[in-house]
């Protein structure tokens, strides 16, 4: 694998989404094997409510690399 043209990556995931140890499973994996990448964890599910309060944050993650 070529590390050095692999696109940034980012993702969250809420602490009550049911698909948060698939998120973690793949952070550890990622971080395992050295790839850079950001993930965080927030409070909430797997909910538009959720999904609303961190898109600016995803979107302006993104964003900066497009400068």
């Amino acid at each position: 694998m070529n590390r050095a043209h692999l696109p940034a990556l980012r993702f969250d995931c809420g602490t009550d989404d049911p698909l948060i140890s698939h998120n973690r499973k793949l952070h550890e994996t990622l971080r395992d094997e050295g790839i850079p990448h950001h993930y965080q964890e927030y409070p909430g599910g797997h909910t538009w409510r959720y999904w609303s309060t961190h898109l600016a944050e995803t979107l302006r993650f993104f964003g900066g690399l497009v400068r």
